[in-house]
């Protein structure tokens, strides 16, 4: 039977994207730390105007939207984030890949946040039984 994994609150936070006016096609990506997988939960992100965006899991080839989604509509603030109906687990050592298009007619900065829980296998040496970080 496999025991449950050592939850520890975390926030991934991706590297800025730097947007000209109506620019599209702007990639970002971010690894997810190799010791641990990702359970993501909630999705925020802050602009400078109006944008677009899709997310893509590199692991697998999988899209997480059929098209490009409209920030308001894909994304919440750190005071109201979107939430996952159910989480969202990203292996460790994968990559996530976000395109980002501008729709302000601007200049436009986007930063995204992924916040949820990394996800350490009970027996892993490095943790404490209640997730703190002990010598090993």
């Amino acid at each position: 039977m496999q025991q449950q994994p050592i939850r520890v609150p975390y926030d991934l936070v991706f590297p800025n994207a730097v947007l000209l006016a109506n620019q599209a096609g702007v990639v970002i990506t971010q690894q997810v730390d190799q010791e641990a997988d990702l359970e993501v939960i909630f999705i925020e992100a802050n602009s400078t105007g109006l944008f677009s965006f899709t997310i893509s899991d590199v692991s697998t080839g999988r899209p997480l939207s059929n098209a490009a989604v409209n920030g308001e509509n894909g994304t919440g603030t750190g005071q109201l984030p979107r939430v996952y109906v159910e989480p969202y687990v990203w292996a460790r050592s994968s990559t996530i890949k976000i395109t980002v298009n501008d729709r302000s007619g601007g200049g436009n900065t986007v930063q995204f946040v992924f916040t949820g829980y990394k996800l350490f296998p009970r027996g892993n040496p490095a943790q404490g039984s209640q997730g703190a970080i002990v010598q090993a």
